[in-house]
């Protein structure tokens, strides 16, 4: 059974669920070949857990999460749920980021590109 985190967002619950191991292989597999876009959310929120996974865990369309009466303090409980319903995504997240380089070095031979720079998990 998946794990489920219910957490309140905008006036109503949601579900973060945990991702299977079939989306977390799909998503490695686009950081891995450099298909991963990073989203502007992604820069703005301080979790290693990419926005893509917080729309996968959810189930919600972007827009339901960026617009007008939103902010980046609302988005931290969701973004605490996924975390809470994902921990083996977020600890894989946390080694790709600590294995990442430097920004500025250039990456080895058989390095996984990171999802963004460190931060907290």
């Amino acid at each position: 059974m998946r794990e489920a985190v219910i957490v309140s967002f905008g006036g109503e619950e949601i579900v973060a669920r945990e991702l299977s191991t079939f989306e977390v292989a799909s998503l490695f597999e686009k950081i891995r070949q450099g298909r991963f876009e990073m989203h502007s959310i992604d820069m703005l929120m301080d979790f290693n857990i990419p926005f893509e996974v917080v729309l996968t865990s959810t189930g919600k369309s972007e827009d339901f999460f960026i617009n007008k009466n939103v902010t980046p303090t609302a988005l931290v409980s969701v973004y605490e749920a996924v975390t809470k319903a994902n921990p083996g995504f977020a600890a894989m997240a946390a080694r790709l980021v600590a294995q990442s380089p430097v920004q500025g070095e250039e990456k080895k031979e058989g390095e996984t590109p990171s999802m963004r720079p460190p931060v907290r998990s």
